[in-house]
Order: C-alpha cells, then sequence, then structure tokens
C-alpha cells in the first residue's frame, strides 16, 4: 500500500507552511523527514493524519483519495512527542484504547496488546500505570498503542525529543523492529540527523514549507545539491570557488557557485607529496573522540575544518593535501 502526497500546501493565515510537497512512500519503506524548526515537518504528519486540512493538493493511500476523509477513518496512526497515554489507564489498557474504540472484542483486543507489548519488550509491565514508567518505557508503550489497530502508515513526530540521549539508540532498534514487525509504512519526523539516518532508508530534508531533498542518507551526505541542505547535515567546509582550497582541487574555471569539501577529503601532509594541496596555519586545536580537530586558515578570507590524529599547535604552518574526488558543487543560498 502506497501513500502519495502530491502537490500538498497548507497556509495558516497569511503563511504558507507548507508549499507544494510531494511524497511517497510504499509498504514498509522507512521515510525520516528532517528541517529546522518551523519548516512545516509536523504539519506535513498533521495533514496526511487528516488534523489539518490542505489548501491545495491530495493525499492518496493506494490509489483512493483520502485527502477529505476524517482522521479515524484513515488506516493511519500518529505518534505524537508528548505521548499524550492515559494516566488513569494501565499499560496494556492504553495499548488496547484504539482497538476498544474501533469495536474490537476485549478478548482480541487483550491479545494484540500483549502482542505488542511483547514486541516493544514491555509485556512484564502490562498491568502498571503509566504514570511509575520511564520516558522510554512510556515511548514504548505510545508505539505499541500507535501500531495496536494494525495501520497500513505509522507517523512519528519527534518521538525521541523527551529521552535521554544514552536510550536513543536502544529505542531506536526497538522503533524499528516494532515498525517491521507489523509491516506498516513509516513517516519520522526529527530535527536530529543521526536518528533520521539509524530509523530510516530514505531522507527528505524541508525548508520553508518544502521538501528539497529527499534520498538515501549516503546519496544526501555525498551530494547535497544545496548550500542549505550541506549546512543543515553538518558539512564545516563549504567553501567560494575563488579560495584556496577550491582553485587547488577543482582548477579556476569549474564553475562551482559553491563548493563543499568533506573533512574526510583533507589530510595533512608533510611537503607537497603532489596532487592538490594548500598551505595553512592552523588556528585552532581540540582532541575529541580520539582524534585532533582543526581550524586551518588556507588565506586571509578561507578558513577549513579538518580531522588528524597527528597533533598540530594553534599557530603551526602545515600543508594540507585535497582529495578532488569528494568535492562536491552546490547552489549557494539565496540572500
Amino acid at each position: 500500500m502506497t501513500l502519495h502526497v502530491d502537490g500538498v500546501s497548507v497556509r495558516f493565515g497569511a503563511t504558507r507552511v507548507l508549499d507544494d510537497v510531494s511524497l511517497a512512500v510504499d509498504t514498509a519503506q522507512r521515510v525520516a523527514v528532517m528541517g529546522p524548526s518551523g519548516t512545516g515537518k509536523s504539519t506535513l504528519l498533521r495533514a496526511i493524519a487528516g488534523l489539518v486540512r490542505p489548501d491545495a493538493g491530495s493525499i492518496r493511500l493506494d490509489g483512493a483519495d483520502i485527502t477529505n476523509t476524517p482522521p479515524h477513518l484513515r488506516p493511519i496512526g500518529l505518534m505524537f512527542q508528548d505521548y499524550a497515554l492515559f494516566p488513569h489507564m494501565s499499560v496494556e489498557q492504553n495499548v488496547a484504547y484504539g482497538l476498544r474504540v474501533q469495536g474490537t472484542d476485549a478478548h482480541a483486543a487483550h491479545r494484540r496488546a500483549v502482542d505488542l507489548l511483547e514486541i516493544v519488550g514491555l509485556a512484564e509491565h502490562a498491568d502498571r500505570n503509566t504514570s511509575s514508567l520511564s520516558g522510554g518505557e512510556q515511548q514504548r508503550v505510545a508505539l505499541a498503542r500507535t501500531l495496536a489497530p494494525a495501520p497500513a502508515v505509522v507517523l512519528l513526530d519527534e518521538p525521541m525529543g523527551s529521552v535521554d540521549n544514552a536510550l536513543k539508540a536502544s529505542l531506536m532498534d526497538s522503533t524499528v523492529n516494532a515498525i517491521e514487525a507489523v509491516g506498516a509504512a513509516a513517516i519520522y519526523v526529527t530535527h536530529d540527523r543521526q536518528e533520521a539516518e539509524r530509523f530510516a532508508d530514505t531522507i527528505g530534508i524541508m525548508h520553508e514549507g518544502r521538501i528539497v531533498r529527499l534520498d538515501s542518507a549516503e546519496g544526501i551526505w555525498n551530494d547535497p545539491q544545496t548550500e542549505f541542505v550541506a549546512r543543515f547535515i553538518g558539512h564545516e567546509n563549504i567553501l567560494d570557488p575563488g579560495g584556496p582550497v577550491l582553485a587547488s582541487a577543482l582548477g579556476t574555471d569549474s564553475g562551482a557557485t559553491r563548493g563543499v569539501v568533506p573533512m574526510h577529503a583533507l589530510t595533512i601532509v608533510e611537503g607537497t607529496e603532489g596532487g592538490s594541496t594548500v598551505s595553512g596555519i592552523v588556528r585552532s586545536a581540540v582532541f575529541t573522540d580520539g582524534v585532533y580537530r582543526m581550524t586551518v586558515s588556507t588565506s586571509d578570507e578561507e578558513e577549513i575544518v579538518l580531522e588528524s590524529r597527528t597533533r598540530r599547535d594553534p599557530g603551526d604552518p602545515v600543508t594540507v593535501a585535497i582529495d578532488p574526488r569528494a568535492v562536491r558543487s552546490v547552489v549557494r543560498d539565496e540572500v
């Protein structure tokens, strides 16, 4: 079953929050949508779920137009950031709630809830009150409740937002495993690149209400295409073509509007050693995660960031080799 979002736009007053957004998600596919706060990520989920009506465009599920279908009639599960658990109900009752509302008999709802609590690793907590659970446990209860009615599409809005960093990796694994177990398509909204890469096989980058890049994590990292995307996903070295680094790597007639130079493409060497090199002065050096992270000035107006296992101190002259195969041209941001 494929979800198609076709040219969807949403306005809140004079503000266009979604601007001609299109996206397709197939059965069992996991898509992460990233972007800065206020760029329309949550509004996109709410439009798909039926909580916001588009001003233009359509939403189709397996070919059927559901743009105007009420939320409770869509086979879509939405998990909110705050989980919205019922504090007066037990864990099992929370998970079974949606099934009971749909008219599922008590025995079948109980069996489904037990199965899902097994999947998310909380079977032994079935009778506990949700207020007695940790944040990570509440997250898993909310996920099980979202999956209980067997939705065709699962929407997750910043589900790790209130979870400690130390728990995120294990919770992400349990989230992926649970969604895979029910075979649902999934859209996961986050501003965290590591969460997106761990969850999804496809990532969409949103900017000012539009999806501006859609690809695998590897595809986006290796070819961001625009300066905004490159900066958002964490590239440090986004340089003008006339500066020493790109002139050395690409030549003065490259035609690039801007160039992205990944840190792995930069290596401190002794001498020129042939190939593309540039000279500079170390301005700062910080030891972190087993390497020295350095800022190097290559001219009065250009600095680059690189990593090295060899220590260099501020003020040291260095020669940096550049692998031109890793350099990518990107479209300059509009000012």
